[in-house]
């Protein structure tokens, strides 16, 4: 985690962490994560279905049904 934490300007870097995060789970580890990946490539949509999965996993279902549109 340390060390992906040094590249936080790394979109693949964080998306990895997210996985770890949210697999632990570590859900305000994943939210950082998930944010970091939209901030650092608002074009991925790969960042946009974490940020569902996130919300999925905190049982706000309108949020993740939003966040997968």
């Amino acid at each position: 985690v340390g060390i992906v934490r040094k590249r936080s300007d790394d979109a693949d870097a964080q998306s990895a962490l997210f996985r770890a995060c949210l697999a632990i789970p570590d859900l305000a580890c994943a939210r950082a994560a998930a944010d970091a990946v939209v901030a650092l490539d608002p074009k991925r949509q790969t960042g946009l279905l974490y940020q569902g999965l996130l919300a999925e996993a905190e049982n706000r279902l309108g949020a993740a049904a939003a966040a997968f549109e």
